[in-house]
């Protein structure tokens, strides 16, 4: 960790590590194996993650290079700190969580996620809030499909 408490390293079943760089707080880049993911922020959110991985199919080809981007779009719900990381539930993919460095001001209205430069993935967010501006339920909209409930939460205070 570093001096602000930010993971700055470390290892999966002890053969695989994880590093991590920050610039004024906010996440910059991770890198692990072959896979390496940059971030880029816009007053206090998370705008883009862009990532790379190069992986092989069969022993016998050349390995294959795998790239994606994400972007995010924010409402007017803020990022309350709580006992939960929300952004740590099956949001957006490769949000950062709260130790690795600052989390967004707002939780995430939508993340687009482009595959390939080809395939694109949208889900929209929806949230609800108790009194006290808490999230108690999340709701999300996966491209052109109904809106679902996915999480219900409940706080012990």
């Amino acid at each position: 960790m570093n001096d602000a408490g930010n993971i700055v390293s470390w290892s999966y079943n002890d053969n695989m590590v994880e590093t991590a760089t920050y610039a004024n707080g906010y996440l910059q880049k991770t890198e692990l194996s072959s896979l390496i993911l940059y971030y880029t922020w816009d007053n206090g959110n998370m705008k883009t993650v862009t990532g790379t991985s190069e992986f092989v199919l069969l022993p016998d080809l050349s390995p294959q290079t795998y790239s994606f981007t994400s972007t995010y779009e924010y409402g007017t719900t803020p990022n309350k700190p709580s006992s939960i990381e929300l952004v740590s539930l099956p949001l957006a993919d490769n949000f950062p969580r709260g130790w690795y460095g600052k989390s967004s001001r707002y939780l995430p209205s939508k993340s687009t996620r482009t595959i390939m430069d080809e395939l694109v993935h949208v889900e929209t967010y929806r949230y609800e809030t108790d009194e006290d501006g808490y999230v108690t339920k999340i709701f999300v909209r996966k491209n052109d499909a109904e809106e679902e409930l996915l999480k219900v939460i409940q706080y012990d205070f």
